[in-house]
């Protein structure tokens, strides 16, 4: 069925979102605090999507290439003086 192939790929977090966001929207009609729909909105949509807080992929940080440096080597290095 296509709804099954819809959540194929889905990692942990995403089910989670997708499930504390169904149980805030139920929690929030059964109390009739509707205010919580939003919140609960708000993680049906990430899951989703697939964003999280940070957007998609917007917490991983650019590996930098470190110059390979053999501990027997010298190291040059330069300081500057302030006064």
């Amino acid at each position: 069925m296509k709804i099954f192939s819809f959540f194929r790929g889905w990692s942990f977090s995403r089910y989670f979102r997708l499930f504390i966001g169904s149980l805030i929207a139920i929690y929030g009609v059964d109390s009739s605090q509707y205010i919580l729909l939003f919140v609960s909105a708000w993680f049906i949509i990430f899951a989703l999507l697939n964003v999280s807080c940070c957007g998609t992929n917007g917490c991983s940080t650019s590996t930098r290439e470190q110059p390979s440096v053999d501990k027997n080597e010298d190291v040059l290095v330069n300081f500057e003086e302030i006064n």
